[in-house]
């Protein structure tokens, strides 16, 4: 009977231990996961970072683009208008 609970008692221990090891197995492998995870995430972000100053450099290139289009319309109406300016001083008759 005693070589009975002996054999159990070392069947319980030996299960635990393997229960322990399986434990440690898993937390090794999660610890991993974790940290390439972390490592995607900081490329992520930097990623982010560069998209956002792309969009920032755009969004001023393209406000410069319209202010500079707009000054060429504003100039080529005001050169339309002393054209026409002029051309009437010119016709008209002189008193």
């Amino acid at each position: 009977m005693r070589g009975l609970m002996m054999l159990l008692l070392w069947v319980v221990v030996l299960a635990q231990a393997a229960v322990l090891y399986m434990g440690y197995q898993r937390e090794q492998a999660l610890s991993a996961e974790v940290t390439s995870l972390r490592a995607e995430v900081t490329t992520l972000r930097q990623s982010i970072a560069q998209q956002r100053n792309k969009l920032a450099q755009i969004e001023r290139q393209s406000v410069s683009a319209m202010v500079a289009k707009a000054n060429k319309v504003i100039v080529e109406g005001w050169d339309a208008i002393v054209d026409s300016v002029e051309s009437e001083m010119v016709r008209a008759p002189v008193e």
